[in-house]
């Protein structure tokens, strides 16, 4: 049995940890066994199925907090546990004391696995990870990533594709379902002929939520039929929540908060909308284009993303108009697209590349 220590989930069900969990639900628990370490001190997403596949959850003060006591325990638990491989999943590089940690007291094989391209919000964790980095670069034996930008982005212009694990899915579970659409949209108020916006993810700065009220203003100058449907919650919400009502688009905007599952929800969309400032490779657009979904994406998100041919990237910076235009002619199409789902992006095949690259290291 190969014992594998996961770092770096919390308690949102975000990219992170809707990645790690997809394939520790898939992999040979005789061979691998997963536990996770809570690093945040606030809980992690899918506590009860982690506990019901066996998985074992450290619970540890909050780092930012308590960063000697954290250090302490973390130790401890390393120490104590022998863990043969800590996979460290990693946004930027302002933290990385798990890594020096883990570096320091050679344990097990250490792990540093890079799931986005961008900063997230705030001065001090830009200014850290800028000092952080070439740190993480020098210490990182096994260097990973979501897709090749993120790779580029974390560990250098020359990261090989080699050691990308793709945020691989269970295509089947996102496939469009009639049934459910038809159930879901009856469930919101959804006519048959309102056309449905979908966004799945955090309401935080770097997906630029806002961005997607700004779409359904310019939707609206010349119809009522557009809705939107904002599944995930943040520290964003109460201001859409009243930037929808000074826009007279609180009867138009649907905040359904966080889900435990979303699959779902995708069937009873039209289009997905995902205007992020940055993105590593988003698993909600790889969970959409299971679906069939016609994908509006900003033009920052790698092009890796397209793995369907049904995605539009649009700019930012010419504003919710372009967006409005391009969604309205694709609205005269409206159809879902049936499409070679590659496989690496697929669990099925995608756990079994994992577990060859678990047994590499052991």
């Amino acid at each position: 049995m190969i014992r594998v220590l996961q770092v770096g989930l919390g308690p949102n069900p975000g990219g992170i940890e809707n990645c790690i969990m997809n394939y520790y639900r898939h992999i040979d628990r005789e061979k691998f066994q997963f536990d996770f370490a809570d690093i945040y001190g606030e809980g992690l997403a899918f506590e009860e199925e982690i506990s019901g596949l066996g998985g074992k959850i450290w619970k540890f003060l909050r780092f930012k907090k308590h960063p000697f006591l954290f250090l302490k325990e973390f130790s401890r638990v390393l120490e104590s546990e022998s863990y043969d491989l800590i996979h460290i999943n990693l946004l930027s590089a302002a933290n990385i004391l798990p890594v020096l940690i883990a570096h320091k007291k050679k344990k097990g094989k250490v792990i540093v696995h890079c799931h986005n391209s961008g900063i997230p919000a705030g001065t001090l964790r830009r200014l850290l990870h800028h000092v952080n980095r070439p740190i993480l670069r020098k210490i990182a034996e096994y260097k990973w990533a979501c897709g090749q930008n993120a790779g580029n982005w974390m560990w250098g212009d020359r990261f090989p594709s080699k050691d990308i694990v793709c945020n691989a899915i269970d295509r089947e579970k996102y496939s469009r379902n009639d049934h459910d659409r038809e159930l879901l949209r009856k469930q919101l108020n959804i006519q048959e002929n309102e056309t449905l916006l979908g966004f799945v993810g955090r309401l935080e700065e770097q997906k630029n939520p806002l961005f997607l009220l700004e779409i359904l203003k310019e939707l609206s100058v010349v119809g009522s039929k557009y809705k939107l449907l904002l599944l995930g919650d943040g520290s964003f919400r109460a201001e859409m929540q009243n930037r929808a009502k000074d826009l007279f688009l609180e009867d138009k905007v649907i905040f359904l908060g966080i889900q435990k599952e979303v699959a779902q929800w995708y069937s009873a969309m039209d289009f997905f909308l995902l205007p992020s400032f940055f993105e590593g490779l988003p698993v909600v657009a790889i969970e959409a284009q299971a679906g069939g979904l016609p994908c509006f994406l900003s033009d920052s998100i790698t092009k890796e993303t397209d793995i369907s041919g049904n995605i539009t990237f649009l700019s930012i910076r010419q504003g919710g108009k372009v967006w409005a235009e391009a969604i309205r002619e694709a609205d005269t199409k409206k159809t879902v697209e049936n499409m070679d789902f590659p496989e690496e992006y697929d669990i099925f095949y995608a756990v079994r590349n994992l577990e060859e690259k678990y047994m590499e290291l052991m």
